[in-house]
């Protein structure tokens, strides 16, 4: 079966076989990094926007700053802005991507 890619906003969902074994379950709220959010069952993303994604009714896991979720059955990962996406029952490392503005001067 194919890996899932899904993507919404400036947040991605990338579909793996497994937890690794060396990431760790999450048993309490802890800021990842000043953008994410995880608890033991929801991942909070703040967007470039400042809007929240939020995915709630899941497994978390972390290591360093990864982010991997368990999805036992269907859920919905919501935004403000953005329309609300379900996330089919698999295994997920969640990512939050940048835009980035190269400014060059040329001559």
């Amino acid at each position: 079966m194919p890996m899932r890619i899904i993507r919404q906003g400036d947040v991605i969902l990338r579909e793996i076989k497994q937890v690794p074994e060396y990431a760790e379950p999450i048993n309490e709220s802890v800021d990842i990094t000043n953008t994410v959010f995880v608890a033991p069952d929801t991942v909070i993303i703040h967007g470039e926007s400042g809007h929240k994604h939020v995915l709630s009714g899941v497994k978390t896991y972390t290591y360093e700053r990864g982010i991997y979720v368990v999805v036992d059955k269907p859920v919905t990962l919501k935004h403000e802005e953005h329309p609300a996406i379900e996330i089919p029952k698999g295994v997920y490392v969640v990512t939050r991507i940048r835009d980035y503005a190269l400014n060059q001067v040329i001559d």
